[in-house]
């Protein structure tokens, strides 16, 4: 038998949950950098992100790091770049750092500093992570819409060097480079296009964030039971068995 009082309850939480839900799914929760407006799902993560990004700059640490090999990094090296699409990017970058560059197929050779070299992929990335798009696009005489393929072309480069200093058992700067592409190149490029904030100045939307996130769980909860409890369904104990 239907207990109408529990089956409308139900009814009126699962319609409303759902008309919520529709709601997130608008375009009616800000914009991106480009202008495209974001729903519910695309700005909370874009919240979480600009937080995260307040907290993952390091570019300071890496020039400090770099400077302990100023004078010792003299480079005369071929390298593997294993994409031909990245490439001609790869060749255009190296010509602004390095002495010499020569390409030949898919093989790079190239003499330079690794210092100098560090020191402008640090650069790059500190661009790309403040959304310096008109500055590093030009340095490269690329159009802005190129900003994150310059940015995988230093990572694809920066890769094939690590491996060749591992080839080479040069361990040292083989943990340098790589250092550079982890806290360097990846967080500029992941967080390209992000304006960074501190959690305390976003404390009022967090806290909402959070308590929204646990009463809609439970909205959808309780809808369910009450559903449930409406076409009468319910959960009772069981009668213990003597034995």
């Amino acid at each position: 038998m239907i207990a109408k009082k529990e089956m409308g309850m139900g009814l009126t939480l699962f319609i409303s949950f759902f008309i919520v839900l529709f709601i997130m799914w608008t375009p009616w929760f800000g914009k991106d950098i480009t202008g495209r407006g974001l729903n519910a799902f695309q700005a909370a993560d874009n919240l979480f992100n600009t937080i995260a990004k307040g907290s993952s700059y390091f570019m300071d640490a890496l020039r400090e790091s770099n400077a302990d090999f100023t004078g010792k990094t003299d480079l005369d090296m071929r390298v593997h770049i294993p994409s031909d699409a990245m490439l001609p990017l790869v060749g255009t970058i190296l010509t602004a750092h390095v002495q010499e560059l020569e390409i030949e197929g898919n093989m790079v050779y190239f003499q330079g500093d690794l210092t100098n070299l560090v020191d402008a992929a640090i650069i790059d990335a500190d661009d790309m992570y403040h959304n310096r798009s008109r500055e590093l696009a030009l340095r490269y005489g690329q159009d802005e819409s190129q900003v994150r393929r310059i940015g995988y072309a230093w990572y694809v480069f920066l890769k094939s060097l690590e491996r060749e200093f591992n080839n080479q058992e040069n361990f040292r700067e083989a943990k340098h480079v790589s250092e550079l592409v982890n806290r360097g190149i990846e967080v500029g490029y992941n967080f390209y296009g992000i304006q960074p904030e501190s959690a305390r100045s976003k404390i009022g939307i967090l806290s909402f964030s959070l308590v929204f996130y646990v009463v809609y769980t439970l909205w959808w909860g309780y809808a369910i039971f009450f559903l449930f409890e409406g076409l009468g369904l319910k959960m009772t104990k069981g009668k213990k068995k003597e034995t």
